[in-house]
């Protein structure tokens, strides 16, 4: 689902998926020193079970890579969490 578009909402600390404008799913954060924490990712009800989950938390670690201090990434979130084991080029955004 390569036509998901995510912005960071800082004031709401969550990064927003929209597909077509229409909201479809986010995951929240919070920062840690220069660690990024994902606490929780979900997927609007009526988009469930069209990978709009997989598809955001790869957004977002994309756009997380694009900062110029790229942070590191704790999945706080057992999703998150799982995309990126089950992801391996995304490990080098968690803590070493």
């Amino acid at each position: 689902m390569s036509d998901i578009d995510v912005t960071d909402n800082a004031e709401r600390q969550r990064f927003e998926a929209r597909r077509d404008g229409e909201l479809v799913g986010w995951i929240d954060y919070t920062t840690a020193g220069e660690r990024l924490v994902l606490t929780h990712a979900e997927t609007v009800h009526a988009f469930r079970g069209q990978g709009v989950g997989g598809a955001t938390t790869q957004a977002v670690l994309d756009l997380i890579r694009t900062r110029d201090e790229t942070p590191q990434v704790l999945p706080a979130c057992g999703f998150v969490a799982h995309w990126i084991h089950e992801h391996p080029d995304y490990q080098d955004l968690l803590p070493h």
